[in-house]
């Protein structure tokens, strides 16, 4: 890579695809989510990534981000979105932009693809879960969970420090879909 050519979007890209095939996985007995940011970098308020030994960019905290999206959409709606979208009066700036959405959906993809592999035999019931979120919408309450979880966790991975939101707007409409089919008890949601 050319790293003094490259725009910080592409920088930042090209370090979170490295982080994501590199990161310790963290999988934890009797855990009901799975995802987790497992390096300590991230809790200094710095992208766990270094390059010639000097950690690259200070987080940004108090991201705001519509987590809703995630949930309702999955990561296929969200690519579908970015990849329709009308590139033609895009500047070079914007073009880098859009190609660093394309890239981070990648990495999150890895990421993921690294936890469906890790809960396979481990965690049958963490990898039921994860075979169908965050890729596409969550259709319960465990999957709109985990989902929210994932995306959350995954932010964090990458030195960034969101909020989470309203969380009883993003999966209250699940949780009452679930208990009023008797898919899920009160109890076992707070579980």
């Amino acid at each position: 890579l050319d790293w003094e050519r490259m725009s910080d979007h592409e920088r930042y890209t090209a370090a979170l695809d490295v982080l994501v095939r590199k990161c310790p996985i963290r999988i934890c007995e009797g855990e009901r989510v799975c995802g987790a940011a497992t390096l300590g970098a991230g809790v200094r308020h710095q992208v766990p990534v270094a390059r010639e030994g000097s950690i690259l960019w200070p987080s940004v905290s108090h991201l705001s981000v519509d987590f809703g999206i995630l949930v309702r959409e999955g990561i296929a709606g969200m690519r579908a979105r970015i990849e329709g979208m009308d590139t033609s009066s895009f500047d070079a700036p914007a073009m880098q932009r859009h190609n660093a959405l394309l890239r981070t959906l990648d990495a999150m993809q890895v990421w993921h693809g690294r936890y469906l592999e890790a809960t396979r035999d481990a965690y049958p019931p963490r990898y039921q879960t994860l075979l169908r979120v965050p890729m596409q919408p969550a259709e319960s309450f465990a999957e709109a969970v985990q989902s929210l979880w994932f995306g959350f966790a995954f932010l964090r991975l990458g030195g960034n420090w969101p909020g989470i939101g309203c969380i009883d707007r993003l999966l209250g409409p699940y949780l009452e879909r679930d208990l009023a089919a008797g898919v899920i008890t009160m109890d076992e949601a707070r579980e």
